[in-house]
């Protein structure tokens, strides 16, 4: 039996906030790294202060896929929405580019990062949040010892590795004398 991590997906809305200097999420249970923080208050539009207990990293699958890491996360329990402030994508050397409803984050002004759609005069970010969980898979030694296996647990030890990208690893011996089935 192999025990391990997989990532799990939760579909919330992140939003890029011009006003906010932070990334800001009010959920303990997706962050990746975590720091405990105290005495420390963010202001809200209104002025209102809210607690920022934590700081730490966040892992995202972006609209493509890729997953990504927000670090510098602050843990706002009070927030009713996770915010990506656009300050810091700035200070980061990222720029912004919105079109046709669709806005891009880009790096260098090519590659695009980021991407959100406009509903209403906000823009959603088309990602979703991981979080790790424990999982356990199983292989009876006759398939490890007959030189195939079960591509799954490969697939998830490897984030998710494309089929595609399993077999390049097997031809290269990567995999040891493993033959790659479809997923």
């Amino acid at each position: 039996m192999v025990v391990g991590k997989q990532l799990q997906q939760h579909f919330e809305q992140w939003l890029l906030h011009l006003g906010c200097s932070y990334y800001m999420c009010p959920h303990k249970h997706w962050f990746m790294t975590y720091e405990k923080k105290s005495g420390s208050n963010v202001l809200m539009g209104n002025d209102a202060p809210c607690k920022c207990v934590g700081i730490g990293s966040i892992q995202i699958r972006m609209h493509n896929g890729v997953v990504r890491t927000l670090i510098e996360v602050h843990h706002v329990p009070q927030l009713k929405r996770n915010l990506v402030s656009a300050g810091v994508m700035d200070s980061k050397g990222f720029s912004c580019e919105v079109k046709g409803g669709v806005m891009q984050i880009t790096r260098k002004g090519k590659f695009v990062v980021m991407q959100g759609t406009k509903q209403g005069n906000l823009y959603i970010f088309l990602w979703s949040t991981m979080t790790e969980s424990v999982f356990a898979i199983s292989q009876s030694r006759s398939h490890v010892s007959s030189g195939s296996f079960d591509n799954s647990l490969w697939h998830l030890r490897l984030g998710n590795m494309s089929e595609k990208g399993l077999d390049i690893l097997s031809k290269r011996g990567l995999l040891g004398n493993h033959k790659v089935k479809p997923l």
